[in-house]
């Protein structure tokens, strides 16, 4: 024991305090203090690193520690084993740990297989971060848990306590306060003895407010409109026109997109792309520009597709609440991960982690492998959450409106019915011309598993010794690679696919007949094929689609479809992966159905036997695969239809039945006229006359079975073999297949039906969520899913805010989402209301915006936090009413030079006795480059701009698509987000890399981003469109044309002063370009340099 901790025992033993000091405790005392940030590093990155890769042979559950080295605790870990310590903090190369798992000594870890890079770089950036982990016990799991309360670690932290109803306090100087914010403000100064600093000038709240509202300097025009404005509704107006404007949703866009880990691609070795991804980022604009209230945003982000009343676009009646839940899907993706159930682990801790911090502020995800070391969150909470995630699947609905979808849709019907009775009328008149030519060259008489085989062997003049010999062989059951251990394959299908979920309407939920058949989309043929009573969409149209989704089931060796289409897709999901990459381990997980004809389509899936997995079948499947480059730009095809009629599991090889005599039934009456036929007709071939014609009463025999079938199709009575009889006999190539010629009548039919269908939108996919089944999930013992509790967890919130299980057969992300805006929830409230005052005064009044736990920093005005709780709720959960009077008062319009006494008494400015002045973040710093050169464009919406990659380093995954250097004027969030090939400039300013949720974005100041703002070419490119902008105002004098360039960059005039310094510099550079002072006011290079200098300057990247 040390010196410091006897001191402490011995003081509290002479006030007659109770305490233990442990051993671990002493461990905790004695070892290094590290920052949240680091610790939470270990704890979402490393510890669950270590348990997967280590724990099996160094920790305290191996069966004989390996080398006598243990690595679940820190000390252990520098204590080292036979070989010494593990590593060496702060020192990569010289630790053992990172020199083994390199392969780069005399040991290689794990001796299996060499670890991932990305795994390598894990564990070398925590050595090279000094090796942070929290204070913790070396003893197990279950003794820690006893220590553990979530009632008591409740009751001790201010974030869980309900939002209180402070009053608005009391101040000196009631003049200044225009808000009630004020009050709490100035309150807090005057304690302190401060007093507010004056205000900011007109320039520079103007421009500060344009900024923190749209992310852009305001114009010209609007500077003019404000300075004349004397009225004292002048502020006002500006706000309401800033919250009003289009370019507010594209900047608040942005902060969420930070979030929630805004990427387009999936990072990693690939990089591949993430279809439709953009469409969330034009979501989140248009929510944010409707003002749309933050409980219902909640509520859209968990479960935006499972609302009984979706919010609807005006514009369009597109859902838009089914684009919310894309935020989970936001995710990275190993292209081949070794262990998929670890895959799926770690996915989903990103999808629990983001959503802990962005609606309730709380580090969730440190529980993954213990008991939270300091919240009021247990690993049962996680598993929890864990869940519901696990019962959900990825989706990819069309948002087109469902109204409109389902009137079409009995549109389609009915003109299907009108084209079905005309062709029974032609086809009719087809069968009173019959005969036994219509099958000579047939391909039914070479195939005896065709539909009309007993058709034509009923009719064929061959005899049957000829025909056998002609055949091709057909099994009469299905094969088995071991027919002797063949055990029955299990049908996931079942009945009528009954169980299997659906998403849009596209699969209907009413069965079908035999005889449903698909209208040709183009041409004179008008029966394309039968889809028969099997799960189908696309078949009315390709732009009413859908996809279905098996239950979750237990992988064995083989998964079959029997299937058929143009442009479906067959996706097998083992535990919830959804990347298809060209490794052993991921390349046979997808699988296009573009056959117009029943086949058999595998999956093999030995390597992942006892896996839980799932299917799903798309229509236009084609849209929704990972494309190797995010530029991919789906077309839609007009085609698509699929069609899956039985889906098995077994633990077989090859089992494609083929089924020789199935059809022989259909034919019955016809085998019975052909038996009756004459020895001697019949000896040289079923039915035929000597002269090797069929018998008449054969043929008429044939008429009448032709007839009866079509009756039965007509009122949709065909068994399951009769409706592939009556496909063979009229689709293309069929003796009863009719075209759009043989009648007008028909073909009338045919087009009506055709502009129907072509008068709907096509599918507009978003990249979502859906429901899969209620399934609870054990605890994964550290994080491991490979050791797990014997109980499973039941679905719920977390049992600090409300505990109880959700009563639902469904995922329970419904419930979630209320849980999360329930009214005795004090988080949300409080965390977005911080959010937005960080956004608008540069730091929360907690300053730790992701973390209001034991580990983020406490208020620094508490009774105003729950002041804005409180309003925010009872103005609707209204971000713009807020950000409204955040804007407009008086603490907003201070200036930013800090009294004498502020200086000393409060140093960092906790207490806002002046605003903060700030860097702009890298998007407006670029938007703002962009407006003064004239070059921005104010496009909205749509596919991001291809990332420029003209200094992009070669790599595998570089894109195939160079996007311009100046990203075609378009404001910086519409700029593709590749995790790998983020652009260039916006990261020397602090770009977050979408690895992790940041509310709150590092603010560097660094080299880098000098040289950028020197040399970077975008920059030198739109200096040089800024001086053609100037130069193109031919009524400016030079005085003039200097001071517009500075309202322009500065949003002020030129000072005093400045007009002749800027003078004395053009004629430098005049002088250097051998340029005369006459021909200076319009050579581009001087003023291109004399803008570069301007964007160069401190001020036009800071709000002052």
């Amino acid at each position: 024991m040390t010196k410091c901790l006897r001191a402490i025992a011995a003081s509290l033993l002479l006030t007659g305090a109770a305490f233990v000091i442990s051993p671990a405790i002493l461990i905790a005392a004695e070892g290094p203090t590290f920052s949240p940030r680091d610790l939470e590093f270990f704890e979402k990155q490393v510890r669950p690193l270590l348990v997967a890769r280590c724990y099996e042979c160094h920790s305290e559950t191996s069966d004989e520690v390996g080398g006598g080295l243990r690595l679940d605790a820190r000390s252990l870990a520098l204590a080292g084993g036979d070989s010494g310590p593990a590593f060496v903090p702060h020192e990569v190369e010289g630790s053992l740990l990172i020199e083994s798992i390199r392969y780069g000594g005399t040991y290689e870890m794990p001796p299996d297989s060499k670890l991932p890079e990305s795994e390598i770089a894990i564990l070398a950036r925590w050595v090279e971060l000094g090796a942070p982990w929290p204070p913790e016990s070396i003893n197990d799991r279950a003794d820690a848990s006893e220590a553990f309360s979530i009632d008591d670690r409740k009751a001790r932290h201010w974030a869980w306590s309900p939002i209180a109803d402070p009053g608005v306090p009391q101040v000196r100087d009631e003049d200044w306060a225009r808000d009630p914010i004020d009050n709490f403000v100035l309150a807090e100064l005057e304690a302190r003895g401060l007093q507010p600093t004056t205000p900011a000038d007109r320039h520079r709240w103007l421009r500060r407010v344009t900024f923190d509202l749209t992310g852009l300097p305001p114009t010209l025009d609007e500077m003019e409109a404000f300075l004349a404005d004397d009225s004292p509704q002048a502020h006002q107006r500006v706000v309401d026109r800033l919250l009003v404007s289009p370019r507010y949703g594209e900047h608040w866009a942005r902060h969420w997109m930070d979030l929630i880990r805004y990427g387009e691609t999936k990072a990693h070795e690939s990089d591949y792309a993430m279809p439709f991804t953009w469409r969330y980022r034009d979501y989140l604009i248009r929510a944010l520009n409707r003002d749309v209230p933050f409980d219902q945003f909640v509520r859209e982000a968990i479960a935006g597709d499972l609302l009984a009343e979706p919010r609807t676009n005006p514009d369009d009646g597109s859902n838009e609440s089914a684009n919310g839940p894309g935020f989970f899907q936001m995710t990275d993706g190993h292209h081949g991960p070794p262990d998929i159930h670890m895959e799926e682990a770690r996915v989903f801790d990103g999808m629990i982690d983001t959503t802990g911090k962005a609606f309730l502020g709380m580090t969730v995800g440190c529980a993954r492998c213990h008991d939270h070391k300091f919240d009021a969150v247990s690993t049962e909470d996680y598993y929890a959450l864990y869940g519901i995630l696990a019962s959900s699947r990825l989706d990819y609905p069309n948002v087109v409106s469902a109204e409109l979808l389902a009137a079409k849709r009995a549109e389609l019907e009915a003109q299907q019915e009108r084209v079905k009775r005309a062709v029974l009328v032609a086809a009719r008149q087809k069968i009173a011309t019959f005969s036994a030519d219509a099958l000579a060259d047939h391909k039914a008489a070479h195939d005896p598993a065709h539909p009309l085989y007993p058709l034509w062997r009923s009719l064929s003049a061959t005899p049957r010794d000829e025909a056998s010999e002609n055949e091709e062989p057909v099994v009469a059951a299905v094969t088995s690679s071991d027919p002797d251990a063949a055990a029955e394959p299990i049908d996931l299908g079942g009945a009528d696919f009954a169980g299997w979920k659906t998403s849009g309407i596209g699969f209907g939920t009413a069965p079908r007949s035999a005889g449903t058949f698909v209208i040709a989309r183009t041409g004179d043929d008008v029966l394309q094929t039968f889809v028969g009573s099997s799960a189908a969409a696309g078949h009315l149209s390709s732009r009413i689609d859908g996809s279905i989704k098996s239950p979750m089931f237990v992988l064995a060796d083989r998964v079959s479809l029997r299937v058929k289409g143009l442009g479906g897709r067959a996706r097998l999901y083992i535990q919830h992966y959804d990347l298809v990459g060209h490794g052993p381990t991921t390349q046979k997980l997808d699988v296009a159905i573009n056959k117009d004809h029943w086949h058999w389509v595998h999956f093999d899936t030995r390597y992942w036997q006892g896996r839980r997995a799932y299917v799903e079948v798309l229509h236009n499947g084609h849209e929704m695969v990972f494309p190797m480059n995010a530029q991919h730009k789906p077309r839609h095809h007009n085609g698509a239809y699929v069609a899956v009629d039985r889906v098995l599991l077994s633990s077989e090889g090859e089992r494609t039945p083929r089924w020789q005599g199935q059809y022989d039934g259909v034919w019955g009456l016809l085998s019975v006229a052909a038996a009756a036929a004459s020895d001697e007709e019949s000896a040289r071939g079923a039915g035929a006359t000597p002269d090797g014609e069929p018998s008449p009463d054969v043929v008429e025999a044939a008429r009448g079975q032709l007839t009866r079938l079509l009756d039965r199709w007509q009122w949709d009575q065909l068994s399951s073999a009769e409706g592939d009889v009556v496909e063979a006999l009229l689709t293309a190539g069929g003796p009863l297949a009719v075209t759009t010629a043989d009648a007008p009548e028909l073909a009338a039919a045919v087009e009506q039906y055709r502009a129907i269908w072509r008068s709907i939108p096509e599918p507009v996919y978003v990249r979502s969520m859906t429901d899969g089944f209620g399934t609870n999930e054990p605890v994964y013992i550290r994080g491991n899913p490979h050791a797990t509790s014997s109980e499973a967890v039941p679905r719920r919130f977390l049992a600090a805010l409300d505990g109880r299980p959700f009563e639902t057969r469904e995922s329970g992300r419904r419930e979630w989402a209320e849980a999360l805006v329930a009214d005795d929830n004090p988080l949300v409230a409080r965390v977005i209301v911080n959010r937005l005052w960080q956004r608008m005064f540069g730091r929360g009044i907690v300053a730790t915006v992701d973390n209001f736990g034991e580990m983020g920093e406490r208020p620094s005005h508490p009774e105003l936090l729950d002041y804005l709780a409180r309003e925010f709720v009872r103005d609707g959960w209204s971000r713009k009413r807020l950000l409204r009077r955040l804007a407009l008062s008086s603490t907003y319009r201070l200036g930013t030079t800090p009294s004498t006494a502020a200086a000393e008494l409060d140093p960092e400015n906790l207490y806002l006795q002046r605003m903060p002045i700030r860097r702009l973040l890298a998007e407006p710093i670029r938007d703002a480059i962009l407006a003064a050169s004239g070059s921005l464009r104010h496009e909205m919406y749509g596919p991001s701009v291809p990332v420029n990659l003209d200094q992009a380093p070669p790599s595998r995954s570089i894109p195939e698509i160079n996007g311009p250097l100046d990203g075609d004027g378009r404001r910086s969030v519409y700029l593709e987000m590749r995790r790998n090939y983020l652009p260039g400039f916006l990261t020397a300013f602090d770009l977050p890399t979408s690895a992790e949720p940041r509310g709150r974005r590092d603010v560097t100041n660094v080299p880098a981003q000098s040289l950028a703002m020197m040399n970077d070419p975008f920059v030198i490119q739109q200096a040089t469109a800024w001086a053609e902008r100037l130069l193109a105002d031919e009524r400016l004098s030079l005085e003039q044309r200097i001071d517009r360039a500075h309202r322009l960059a500065y949003s002020r005039p030129a000072r005093e002063g400045e007009i002749e310094r800027a003078r004395r510099l053009l004629g430098d550079l005049a002088a250097a370009y051998d340029v005369s002072l006459d021909d200076m006011y319009d050579d581009v290079r001087v003023w291109k340099d004399f803008c570069h200098l301007m964007l160069n300057r401190k001020e036009f990247i800071f709000i002052y």
